[in-house]
């Protein structure tokens, strides 16, 4: 079985129903969203306890299942995943994976670009030995930003309820823009960012206020421009100038009507 997606309109209200080929693959699972090949379009990604799946976003509603061209995770990936989230834990402004398991330790998957993902046995809990209380399993856990250093961590929930942070430590704060949209009267999201290196895209980020962000890794110092269109308006750019972790608060907009 597929999904049904409800598209957007403007004023904050949705389309019909429509059918969409997104699924899960069982019956305990999560999605999440993440723009895997860098094209600017929201992928999802769906964990369950039969193989994960990427369902990379063709436009105009349409989803095709990649999982095949994906790299390493496709035969890595043990089944029984209950969630995760797109992340950057190498700060290499492409999109990473990190999966929770309900009978083993999390993993995290690394973006090669073009949406080919390799297993990342540096920071693997199972083959480093670290944190045994998760071998079981967890119950939830993420890769975020925890301390606001610019580097993101991971925390983790162990089977028997206390939770674990392992923060990520690498000297020297990584290289980042992280842009947000501002708690108010304004917009409140969701709302699709971009950013570009010159003429590269780095992706697309779902950004919602005083939520989720648009997390943009660069290997080198330099300028970034940032990209978004509130709905009903016109695109919007900004200029940043990325020399050590940055925060940008995007314009609020207008808030959408009832």
């Amino acid at each position: 079985m597929g999904s049904l997606l409800f598209r957007g309109r403007e004023g904050g209200e949705f389309e019909k129903a429509a059918d969409c080929a997104v699924a899960l693959g069982g019956q305990r699972g999560a999605a999440f969203l993440g723009d895997f090949d860098a094209d600017g379009l929201l992928d999802v990604f769906a964990v369950s306890e039969n193989p994960c799946r990427i369902w990379q976003n063709r436009g105009a509603g349409k989803f095709e299942e990649t999982m095949v061209q994906s790299g390493e995770i496709e035969h890595v990936y043990n089944g029984k995943g209950i969630s995760g989230n797109t992340c950057d834990f190498n700060s290499d402004g492409r999109q990473d994976v990190f999966v929770a398991y309900a009978d083993r330790e999390p993993q995290l998957f690394f973006n090669r670009d073009f949406r080919s993902f390799g297993h990342a046995h540096e920071v693997d809990l199972a083959e480093s030995g670290r944190l045994p209380e998760t071998h079981r399993g967890i119950q939830a856990g993420l890769v975020a930003d925890l301390d606001g250093d610019g580097a993101q961590d991971m925390a983790v929930v162990a089977p028997g309820g206390d939770v674990w942070v392992i923060r990520r430590d690498r000297g020297d704060p990584p290289l980042s823009c992280r842009a947000v949209l501002p708690l108010g009267e304004g917009y409140p999201g969701p709302l699709s960012v971009t950013a570009w290196d010159d003429d590269v895209c780095l992706g697309a980020w779902n950004v919602v206020a005083g939520g989720s962000a648009a997390l943009f890794g660069k290997a080198e110092g330099g300028l970034l421009r940032l990209k978004w269109r509130f709905p009903g308006g016109q695109e919007q750019s900004r200029e940043v100038e990325v020399l050590k972790p940055i925060r940008v608060e995007l314009p609020m907009g207008e808030k959408a009507k009832p």
